[in-house]
């Protein structure tokens, strides 16, 4: 059975008085028998008004004097959904684009149409390179592909732009700080890489 979030919770809300009867009783303890679908899952989600996440922005616009903004909107935008929330961010003039961390979310933002720069933040195999910069997807490299961006390069016939990620110590993600000058002397000799950034967690 398929629901959706809003009437997910306006059961939840109606099961205390349903439950006020015996008969409604037995018929709650006879569905709580019912095997769950594991094809469907609740992700985190909140409810925010538009305005406000404008206003947030416009707060934070005020406070960067003017620099561009990349709006980090991973994992389902952190609650508040992946795509309206690039939807309602995209036109705002202090976007500068959206990151996020999964593959299949950076696809997401492309097939609703949002044009602004996405920035994947998370692995990737050298398979998915070709799809996600033939998409207008960003990588964020760590490690040695340099052959990889040579043939992506070479099928788009333009560099590929990227963003460097530099581990300083915390050991999550990234080439690590004294392998750091290696890669990235060896990335911006290529003709096939346009190094747009660079990072650290």
């Amino acid at each position: 059975m398929n629901s959706s979030r809003r009437s997910f919770l306006q059961n939840g809300f109606a099961l205390p008085l349903a439950l006020s009867s015996p008969a409604a009783m037995a018929s709650a303890s006879a569905a709580a028998t019912i095997t769950p679908s594991w094809e469907s899952s609740f992700d985190p989600w909140i409810e925010i008004h538009p305005h406000n996440l404008r206003h947030n922005v416009d707060e934070i616009v005020r406070r960067v004097s003017g620099r561009p903004i990349l709006a980090v909107i991973k994992n389902n935008g952190y609650g508040a959904g992946l795509v309206q929330t690039a939807q309602i961010l995209e036109s705002h003039p202090g976007i500068f684009g959206f990151a996020v961390v999964k593959l299949h979310e950076a696809f997401s933002l492309r097939q609703a149409v949002i044009r602004k720069p996405v920035l994947l933040l998370g692995p990737f195999d050298e398979q998915n390179l070709a799809d996600a910069v033939a998409s207008g997807i960003l990588p964020m490299i760590y490690t040695s592909l340099g052959p990889a961006l040579d043939k992506v390069a070479a099928q788009t016939q333009k560099p590929v732009p990227l963003h460097i990620c530099i581990d300083t110590g915390i050991g999550r993600v990234g080439v690590p700080y004294r392998e750091a000058p290696a890669l990235i002397r060896d990335l911006a000799a290529r003709k096939s890489v346009s190094i747009q950034g660079a990072m650290m967690t």
